[in-house]
């Protein structure tokens, strides 16, 4: 669980870098967050993130909206 603030970019929180290292070697396929801010609260940068985990084919589990 990654408890950093939103304003923080994706790339660079310390366990999204883990995240990372984990996608690039295939070993993740599904994200689950609470809701579109645990991603960011900047909408480039979560529309960024968003964009990159589609092209690395991870599903993205929006809990609080059903997505």
């Amino acid at each position: 669980m990654d408890k950093i603030s939103g304003s923080v970019s994706f790339k660079n929180r310390p366990k999204s870098k883990e995240l990372i290292k984990l996608i690039e070697e295939g070993k993740v396929s599904e994200i689950v967050v609470e809701e579109f801010s645990r991603l960011g609260r900047n909408t480039g940068d979560v529309i960024q993130t968003l964009k990159w985990l589609e092209e690395k084919e991870i599903n993205v589990v929006v809990r609080n909206i059903g997505l």
